[in-house]
């Protein structure tokens, strides 16, 4: 049975201001460690503050590093999101659903994590038409992958307490939409180390690598382990 070693780093925001100094070089040497596939979990470039032009010249050595890897693969997040339907981004592979493979006898199902966010705004006609105008005018200043409804929950998460009901809601909205024995997420910048859940299932969150903290994941034999640099 083939196996391979994976790593997952997700929310990388290349093009924020925010990002801790050194981001860059910790995870230029993580990726020089002799991977067979790295999943890259979404938002990735943060497209809302930034143009790819300006992330180019910004993050040139990073973005150089992960173009002549082989097996690279991108799932788009919300930040991103203007860059769904594509399939390719200079030589990173582009997937516009969950990363599944298989591994160790494990399904693994990765996502970014924005599609589990605890809201449903539909339920109300006038909010959906809000939310719905919001999203227009962020789209016609920003770009047509900005979406108020898909980051309402992570703009609120760090609230008081509500940030731990967040994080959980979103695993358990995960758990039952994803047909997995292993379900990873990102989205939160919440880094959540492996949990053994029912029926001999397993859920993760890489976290994020750069906003606030450069945590990651490796995946071998179909288990995950969180890690940080």
């Amino acid at each position: 049975m083939l196996r391979v070693r994976v790593l997952v780093v997700s929310d990388l925001h290349l093009g924020a201001a925010s990002r801790l100094p050194g981001a860059d070089g910790e995870l230029s040497v993580i990726l020089r460690q002799g991977w067979d596939r790295v999943v890259i979990l979404g938002d990735f470039l943060d497209l809302w503050v930034s143009t790819i032009a300006e992330i180019y010249e910004r993050h040139a050595a990073l973005l150089a590093l992960l173009r002549h890897m082989d097996d690279v693969f991108y799932v788009v997040g919300n930040h991103d999101a203007m860059l769904r339907g594509m399939r390719e981004l200079d030589g990173i592979e582009v997937v516009n659903e969950p990363f599944v493979y298989s591994d160790g006898g494990r399904v693994i199902a990765l996502d970014h994590g924005d599609a589990y966010d605890p809201i449903d705004y539909r339920a109300s006609r006038m909010a959906n038409c809000v939310v719905t105008m919001a999203d227009r005018v962020a789209q016609w200043g920003t770009g047509p992958g900005v979406s108020v409804y898909r980051t309402v929950c992570k703009s609120f998460a760090g609230v008081g307490s509500a940030r731990s009901k967040y994080v959980d809601e979103i695993r358990d909205r995960a758990m039952e939409a994803l047909d997995a024995d292993v379900v990873g997420l990102g989205h939160t910048h919440v880094p959540v180390p492996t949990q053994a859940l029912e029926d001999d299932r397993f859920y993760f969150n890489s976290g994020d690598f750069g906003p606030e903290h450069l945590s990651y994941v490796v995946i071998e034999d179909g288990m995950p382990f969180l890690k940080r640099a």
